[in-house]
């Protein structure tokens, strides 16, 4: 039996130096883990300012057999950015992923095998107290006190709907583009209305690799997430 196709959602903006090389080079990997499996890749440049050259487009659509990219003009939000990368997917199943790829081959596999085995409509990629070690402090309260209400206030199954590695199928993919956070809570607001609409909810433990560092969250972003959060409670 064929192995269900896959689409690799990222969004990108101000990428590090070598980020196109470093995508080719864990697709690459992933390809050599799901040998049956046809993987494609859609990039949203999220209105860089640096770092998205032609020269490294170039790069990409050579290397990447099925490669689609979207552009917008300015910077919108990664909420909005997958959106957009969802809206070009064509495949069976979804998986959302940074551009620097920080998290192991292994927790992107774990992914698409909840996804094909288990029939799970979303999947969330679930960080352990180790993910910890490497956040900024302020970066680190917000995130255990979000965890803690989800959990114990609005009591979803996953506490953790904030780690950028998660993967869904067609329903997951059309609550996706029901969303309309353009900002980092939007994983939230998928994970609400999957809960709502009885969607199959799944989680994974995830692992970054080695060397990855998080950079601190700028004072209006944590503004603006409050008052999205404040707006999502609404949702049942």
């Amino acid at each position: 039996m064929k192995n269900p196709s896959l689409d690799l959602l990222i969004p990108c903006y101000n990428p590090n130096e070598n980020w196109e090389l470093n995508i080719c080079k864990c697709l690459a990997t992933l390809k050599t883990s799901l040998p049956e499996t046809k993987i494609s890749v859609v990039l949203v440049n999220d209105g860089s300012s640096k770092g998205v050259s032609p020269n490294a487009l170039s790069y990409l659509k050579k290397n990447i057999a099925t490669f689609q990219f979207v552009e917008t003009p300015e910077n919108n939000g990664k909420g909005h950015a997958l959106r957009l990368a969802a809206e070009k997917a064509n495949s069976d199943l979804q998986i959302l992923i940074d551009v620097d790829f920080p998290y192991k081959n292994e927790s992107i596999l774990k992914v698409y095998d909840s996804l094909v085995e288990e029939k799970s409509d979303l999947v969330l990629g679930y960080r352990n107290e180790s993910y910890y070690n490497k956040t900024p402090i302020t970066r680190k309260i917000i995130s255990k006190t979000l965890r803690f209400i989800l959990k114990h206030l609005i009591r979803l199954p996953v506490s953790d709907t904030q780690c950028g590695l998660k993967g869904f199928n067609q329903l997951g993919k059309q609550l996706l583009l029901e969303t309309k956070i353009n900002t980092y809570l939007f994983d939230l607001e998928l994970v609400l209305l999957s809960r709502k609409n009885k969607l199959k909810i799944s989680a994974v433990h995830v692992f970054l690799k080695e060397g990855i560092v998080f950079t601190r969250m700028k004072a209006s972003i944590l503004i603006k997430e409050a008052l999205n959060f404040f707006r999502l409670m609404k949702i049942k």
